[in-house]
């Protein structure tokens, strides 16, 4: 079993800001900008976390949204993202292939095969509005890796020590920077 993160291990950089950037206006893309660097410094400095980050992201950019345009604007997205050699290399029709993330489940079905296990943040739409239901960050990586039957992995590729409970699910680890893929030390 090999298992992916997904935001710079299989792209060049992170796809958050670009995913609530997606679609905007060069006033409203500038804004969203600003309150994202605003938000973000609140999380190195402990006021918020990510998820909260998300929500407010999400409550801002997609008010008075229905399922089908939340569901349109993550296919598009997806056609934007920018993957690695990683991801370009990758045998995506293999089994025993998962996707574990804190993206959006709705942008990453679009870029894999459906043999490729996805688990990843999900969302609810509901009162015109998105809802994140489960954000898939730190522990909460491994917690929904089990809950899905997966309790081994043979190779796990992250680009985060925000994965150490995954990666010490893993027989052998995987280091991501860009385009460089560094074998790791066995995680205790």
């Amino acid at each position: 079993m090999r298992v992916f993160d997904f935001d710079k291990t299989l792209t060049l950089k992170d796809t958050t800001l670009d995913f609530f950037c997606h679609g905007l206006c060069s006033t409203r893309r500038s804004f969203c900008i600003l309150y994202y660097f605003t938000l973000a410094v609140c999380v190195k400095i402990h006021l918020i976390d990510v998820q909260t980050l998300k929500s407010v992201l999400l409550k801002w950019r997609f008010k008075n949204i229905d399922s089908v345009s939340w569901e349109k604007h993550c296919k598009e997205f997806a056609k934007t993202i920018v993957t690695n050699e990683l991801f370009a290399k990758t045998n995506w029709t293999e089994e025993n292939l998962v996707i574990v993330s804190a993206s959006f489940q709705e942008v990453l079905l679009h870029l894999f095969p459906t043999n490729v296990k996805i688990i990843a943040t999900l969302v609810s739409v509901e009162n015109d509005s998105v809802v994140i239901i489960d954000h898939l960050y730190q522990g909460r990586k491994r917690a929904a890796l089990e809950e899905n039957g997966i309790h081994s992995i043979d190779e796990f590729y992250t680009d985060s020590w925000h994965d150490h409970s995954v990666m010490k699910m893993a027989k052998k680890n995987f280091w991501v920077n860009g385009n460089n893929i560094k074998l790791l030390k066995t995680i205790q």
